[in-house]
């Protein structure tokens, strides 16, 4: 259970996961691969051939999973209000030939299928190879956190959507989503000039 910033963590963790287990035949220098996690703004520049995409284009309340607060052990204090939500990413290729995109993808979506669950030591460990820029922050993740990864099923008119609002010309793209994460909703800790006179207004009528 974590705030916001739990965000950043679970899709650092996926890209640490994949660029840990990228394979020598495609991290070695005859490809170059590598993986990386881009935003919005990074699609506009140019991305290294050979990079296989995360990309989030989405976040939205899971609805299979009821929120409200977090359990609290007896005398601990108030409870915690939490609320789960769903991670919409892209799995997309950027490569310089046709068997490097192809067999990066395939790879990408093995290595996913193989690991549907990132579990808290993975999503405690992320950020440890470098590669979330700037760096991911400390989040204090709990044991009983994980996240469920699994291919999302979009129509093809729905996925053109999403790369028609995109800079870059569509690529070889696997859609999916990640469920299961617990936000922690952070009281609203403002401090007001407290109440120190009251007036009351009588109205008489004759």
């Amino acid at each position: 259970m974590a705030n916001y910033t739990a965000v950043q963590g679970v899709m650092s963790a996926i890209a640490d996961m994949l660029q840990e287990a990228l394979p020598t035949e495609l991290s070695g220098p005859a490809v170059g691969a590598s993986v990386q996690l881009l935003g919005s703004a990074q699609l506009n520049s140019t991305v290294s051939n050979n990079t296989l995409v995360l990309y989030l284009y989405r976040i939205s309340v899971d609805p299979t999973m009821v929120g409200g607060y977090l359990r609290t052990k007896p005398g601990a204090g108030a409870r915690t209000p939490e609320i789960s939500v769903m991670l919409h990413f892209l799995m997309f290729t950027i490569a310089d030939t046709a068997v490097n995109e192809i067999s990066l993808m395939g790879w990408g979506f093995q290595q996913m299928a193989v690991t549907p669950m990132i579990g808290a030591d993975r999503l405690a460990a992320q950020g440890l190879v470098g590669l979330a820029t700037p760096p991911a922050p400390t989040i204090a993740w709990d044991e009983s956190d994980s996240v469920q990864v699994a291919t999302e099923e979009l129509t093809r008119e729905e996925l053109m959507r999403i790369w028609d609002t995109l800079p870059l010309k569509y690529r070889l793209t696997v859609p999916f989503v990640a469920r299961g994460l617990r936000l922690t909703l952070t009281p609203d800790m403002r401090q007001y000039t407290p109440v120190v006179d009251r007036s009351i207004v009588l109205e008489l009528t004759p």
